[in-house]
């Protein structure tokens, strides 16, 4: 949230606060009064006959009102901050793929002109499997503009949601995909389509990368961890660069879904944690349920 809109909303706050702070005060004091003059003169007489009454009242009104302040600065605060990293996730998950689909657009633009010249079943082929990655584009941003209205959360088991997603999209690979469950009955309550979207982009990384075409999904100690076998292991500094936008491990291998700087951000507005590490010829993403 910009600072002047903080400054603009604090101010806000602080004189409607003022006022009621006075109103009450007034009221509390002079109820009676039925001119201006005869409401100067209430004061004036409260405050000679009992100042310590007119004191009391003017600091206890003093204290709760900084108090309900300080509350609502912060519940303002929180809930401009998620409004903020919502914002900023929108704002690089529109940027990511404009750049993806910038690529198929120019594949499909060389072919054409190359077509020019003389039919080629090959090139026919290529223009074919860009336009399909263009709709698996248009696909994801559509899942992710149906996510807009945040409030929209649901209980959701972890196992049997992880168990239909998989028989459902990974119907052709789900003998490579195992889910090894050590917390039974482990639900969330969270935003189905943005978390549904997540899952997926992180099995497809795994599936895309791993060493022997499996993925081990566990779901332990709040979390759920995706497993999968690497060449090397990557040291810290490669790990950082992992979440660089649009950085990717093999650039033969294209990528049309969420990056992991993304998913973190997107992970961290659903309240959850994310982090990625690697170790003995292995590469783990791990989302931390644990809030």
């Amino acid at each position: 949230m910009k600072k002047e809109n903080i400054f603009a909303l604090n101010t806000t706050i602080f004189i409607t606060i003022l006022i009621i702070f006075c109103s009450v005060l007034t009221q509390f004091l002079f109820g009676n009064s039925n001119t201006i003059f005869e409401f100067f003169l209430n004061i004036k007489k409260e405050f000679l006959e009992n100042p310590q009454k007119f004191l009391n009242a003017f600091l206890v009104l003093l204290i709760t009102s900084f108090c309900v302040y300080i509350s609502l600065y912060f519940i303002g605060k929180k809930f401009f901050s998620k409004l903020d990293v919502y914002n900023q996730s929108l704002k690089d998950y529109n940027h990511y793929l404009a750049h993806e689909l910038k690529t198929p657009i120019s594949v499909i633009f060389s072919d054409l002109e190359v077509l020019k010249y003389g039919f080629d079943k090959k090139i026919i082929e290529n223009s074919q499997n860009q336009l399909k990655n263009m709709i698996n584009i248009i696909d994801v941003l559509l899942s992710f503009s149906e996510s807009l209205n945040i409030s929209e959360r649901e209980n959701i088991n972890i196992e049997n949601f992880l168990k239909s997603y998989i028989n459902t999209y990974f119907s052709t690979q789900k003998q490579k995909i195992f889910i090894e469950n050590k917390e039974f009955n482990l639900s969330v309550e969270t935003n189905q389509i943005l978390f549904r979207r997540i899952i997926r982009n992180l099995i497809e990384n795994a599936l895309k990368y791993s060493l022997d075409g499996e993925v081990f999904i566990k779901i332990q100690n709040q979390k759920i961890i995706f497993e999968n076998s690497i060449k090397n292991t990557f040291s810290n500094q490669e790990i950082q660069k992992l979440f660089t936008k649009f950085y990717r491990l093999d650039k033969d291998k294209k990528g049309y879904g969420l990056g992991l700087s993304l998913i973190k951000e997107i992970l961290k507005f659903l309240g959850f944690g994310f982090k990625i590490y690697s170790k003995q010829n292995k590469f783990f993403a791990e989302i931390s349920l644990e809030k």
